[in-house]
């Protein structure tokens, strides 16, 4: 090329990249020339497995194994081993012809293996489980994993938060003043007396340590964890009113009688809407832009 500089490199390798950026072609991914487009890079193929796996809460707390059906594809170990050839010799497309096809694997290189493996369900599962080298084998030097996606099925007394086990239960207004003594059942069915002297109000009350164990530290357990809902009666005598206005502590009721005294009755009341009905009320209204917004 003409008026190429002479003795430093830079400057030459820079003379050279502006006469070649004049050019129709050029190479590939160099600035402000031509070439052929660059090739996009393949889809990954996953070696990985993916099943899922239903367990009770009963199984988080104990252990156990299950087991799980896959299928999975491996390296053909029937196919015939290309020779290779001589340094003094040359493929023909000859010789390529006559390349034998695997009568196990068809060509594919690979077959299908059906299996059965066993998954261990450890203390405190929380997580998907992986279990390594249970994958599919694309190649000779990795093979991929099994990885078991857990849910967990839903228990007819108790919901899991973490490693605490959650009950509602519904008790009586008598039973929410004065205590009371109840049986429950455990996560493994054993039938537990329990007793409190409180009273109960909206604080949840629990029994320590009777929850599920700590995936890490197994020998640690949450708690069971007892949400009250009081249901109060329907109506109360005038009887049973006065004995209670002695018996509860003091009343804020006024002592008062006349036309003028409103009684309350039941309303239908929709906390959802109330909070939408806000919502549209902060909106800017007769259809103007908001400040701030150009119209058109």
């Amino acid at each position: 090329m003409e008026n190429m500089p002479q003795g430093d490199p830079m400057q030459m390798m820079s003379a050279l990249m502006s006469q070649i950026g004049g050019m129709g072609g050029g190479m590939p991914g160099m600035p402000g020339m031509g070439g052929m487009p660059g090739m996009g890079g393949m889809p990954k193929v996953s070696n990985n497995i993916t099943t899922s796996l239903d367990i009770d809460l009963k199984d988080v707390y104990n252990s156990t194994t299950k087991t799980v059906s896959i299928e999975r594809k491996i390296i053909c170990d029937k196919c015939p081993k290309k020779e290779t050839p001589k340094s003094d010799e040359k493929e023909t497309p000859e010789s390529d012809e006559k390349e034998e096809t695997c009568d196990t694997c068809k060509g594919n290189k690979y077959t299908m293996e059906k299996k059965d493996v066993v998954v261990e369900i450890k203390k405190g599962v929380y997580d998907d489980i992986v279990i390594k080298n249970e994958g599919h084998q694309l190649s000779k030097d990795k093979t991929g994993n099994l990885i078991v996606e857990i849910n967990i099925n839903d228990h007819d007394d108790y919901e899991r938060d973490e490693n605490d086990l959650i009950m509602k239960k519904d008790i009586s207004l008598n039973d929410a003043l004065c205590g009371f003594t109840f049986k429950i059942k455990d996560i493994n069915d054993n039938e537990l007396i329990v007793n409190t002297d409180k009273i109960v109000d909206l604080e949840p009350l629990g029994l320590v340590g009777k929850g599920l164990p700590d995936y890490e530290t197994p020998d640690e357990y949450g708690n069971i964890v007892i949400l009250f809902d009081i249901v109060f009666p329907k109506e109360l005598s005038p009887e049973v009113k006065l004995e209670l206005r002695k018996l509860l502590p003091d009343s804020e009721s006024l002592d008062e009688t006349g036309e003028n005294i409103l009684t309350l009755e039941e309303v239908e009341y929709d906390s959802e809407t109330e909070s939408e009905t806000e919502s549209e009320e902060e909106e800017p209204r007769g259809g103007g832009a908001p400040p701030g917004c150009a119209t058109q």
